[in-house]
């Protein structure tokens, strides 16, 4: 009997060890199903709007940022802009204040004694290695007023404003208005042998156009233009020859393509970009308080001073009815050799000179040399002369308001150049 009841209640809790395994599992089931119900309909749908609300806030604050970042980028681009054209003003060097060669004592006195002995009246600029050996005045600006020059004074730079004119072709040319190659007979079709004269001949004056005598009735660009229309005439060349009236076309291209004067265009494209302060144009001239006063190289110095009229000076449009001072005039040539009024290539494509059948070394306003480019004019009284070292690191500018004979003011500044070498 004893017996029989062990054995129920060993089978008895057999059974109820086997009924907790089964809840215990069916518990574990229904957990896990509850878990994966839980985490399958609810939390994961709960869990990806969520996601999907922070992505959302999240890419719209990336939205804000990359717009504030590209506002951000546009006031930097528009600064970095500003002080690329700040830059593009600030010239190489600083001129306008008297320097009497500290920096080259025994350099200064051997131009100094040169200047003396040919009795130069202007102002003179001399530069070496991008400092100032010189910078000076000779004689009166105004023996009237008894007024010296110095180095601010300014004078009609004559025949040296053809190579600011050909820089305002260039500029036409590197904003494809033009090119080299284009014909005259786009612009003047009646002038003889138009179709075969390109904007290149008409730079380097290879064209074979010429001109007799000057309008002296002219009052307007226009109607130097026009008299240059009437009156020019073509002849094969055999040697080069100087003609300025290849410029006076020029200058009417460049108010045909530029919509404006030529005189606008002048100042629009050098003197407001490069801010020249003693740069200008005839008619603002005798105005100016600097203005040097010019004499009749047939008398000694200041004893028949010359007053020119607007019309002898309107004749030069393109040509030479420009004034500068020497600071400004270099300021212009470091320019255009530093690229901030046409870039470098299109200065080499400017001053190179095509072989043809005579020798020429004159391009573009220049004469183009081996160890220096020069300048010179001569203007009813004034005359300039220039020449400067292919970097422009040195150089020398003498403006002249008495002409000497036998070319003595361009011999004097040949022989300072040479003393710079």
């Amino acid at each position: 009997m004893e017996n029989k009841r062990k054995q129920q209640m060993k089978l008895q809790r057999k059974r109820q060890r086997r009924y907790i395994r089964f809840f215990f599992f069916f518990g574990l089931l229904l957990g896990s199903v509850a878990v994966f119900s839980f985490y399958h309909f609810y939390y994961e749908p709960q869990l990806a709007k969520t996601t999907e609300k922070k992505l959302t806030k999240y890419e719209q604050q990336i939205a804000i940022l990359t717009e504030q970042n590209t506002d951000l980028q546009k006031k930097i681009d528009l600064n970095t802009q500003q002080l690329q054209e700040e830059e593009k003003k600030k010239p190489r060097m600083v001129f306008g204040q008297t320097n009497k060669g500290d920096q080259f004592p025994d350099l200064t006195k051997q131009i100094e004694r040169k200047i003396s002995d040919t009795g130069f009246i202007g102002s003179v600029l001399v530069i070496k290695n991008n400092q100032i050996v010189l910078e000076k005045g000779y004689g009166y600006a105004d023996k009237s007023e008894e007024r010296l020059n110095d180095p601010t004074t300014e004078f009609m730079i004559a025949s040296v404003q053809k190579a600011y004119t050909a820089v305002l072709i260039m500029t036409l040319i590197e904003n494809g208005l033009l090119t080299m190659d284009t014909p005259l007979s786009n612009f003047y079709p009646n002038i003889p042998n138009s179709n075969q004269i390109t904007i290149k001949s008409l730079l380097n004056m290879t064209s074979g156009l010429q001109i007799k005598g000057f309008n002296s009735q002219s009052g307007s660009e226009e109607d130097t233009i026009n008299y240059a229309l009437n009156n020019a005439t073509y002849s094969p060349l055999t040697k080069w020859n100087y003609s300025p009236v290849n410029y006076t076309l020029l200058a009417g291209i460049i108010r045909q393509l530029s919509g404006q004067s030529y005189q606008d265009y002048f100042t629009s494209q050098i003197i407001t970009k490069l801010n020249l302060q003693q740069t200008g144009f005839y008619q603002n001239f005798y105005a100016n308080p600097k203005h040097a006063v010019s004499s009749d190289s047939k008398s000694d110095p200041y004893l028949n001073p010359i007053k020119t009229a607007d019309s002898t000076f309107a004749s030069e449009t393109g040509t030479g009815n420009a004034y500068s001072s020497t600071g400004d005039m270099f300021t212009f040539i470091q320019a255009l050799l530093d690229g901030k009024l046409i870039t470098k290539n299109s200065l080499t494509e400017l001053w190179t000179r095509p072989k043809l059948a005579f020798d020429y070394t004159y391009a573009a306003g220049f004469y183009h040399n081996e160890q220096s480019i020069n300048g010179h004019g001569v203007l009813v009284g004034f005359e300039p002369t220039l020449a400067f070292s292919p970097d422009g690191s040195t150089g020398i500018i003498t403006f002249s308001n008495y002409i000497y004979p036998k070319s003595a003011n361009a011999n004097l500044t040949k022989e300072i150049f040479k003393l710079l070498a």
